[in-house]
């Protein structure tokens, strides 16, 4: 997911921008299911609605936050700047996420 905008960044045309979003888009509905599914799993039963209640909370206030943000960068750097921005910034995130999985599961052995 994280290197869509790289791909976006780097369409000559609009046909290749279609065929990279069509299969960007499939992963990232199956990204998607992937997670809702692993946190429904590791949720205990007492407190699933809480959970899935939380969890929606944080992803709606993302969806509603984050054109604000993508119009500011843009508005500031251009399409193709912004694009590569938003790209290294989820690249990060990949790895911190990965990082803060890792420390959790030497910590907890």
């Amino acid at each position: 997911m994280s290197l869509n905008m790289f791909f976006f960044a780097a369409s000559p045309n609009l046909a290749v921008l279609f065929i990279v979003q069509v299969f960007s888009g499939v992963a990232v509905i199956g990204m998607n299911i992937t997670l809702l599914n692993g946190m429904l799993e590791a949720t205990p039963a007492n407190n699933r609605i809480i959970a899935i209640a939380i969890y929606n909370t944080f992803v709606n206030l993302s969806l509603f936050l984050s054109p604000f943000f993508a119009n500011a960068l843009l508005e500031l750097t251009g399409i193709v700047n912004s694009l590569v921005l938003v790209g290294v910034g989820r690249v990060l995130a990949g790895i911190l996420l990965l990082a803060v999985y890792l420390w959790g599961k030497k910590h907890r052995a």
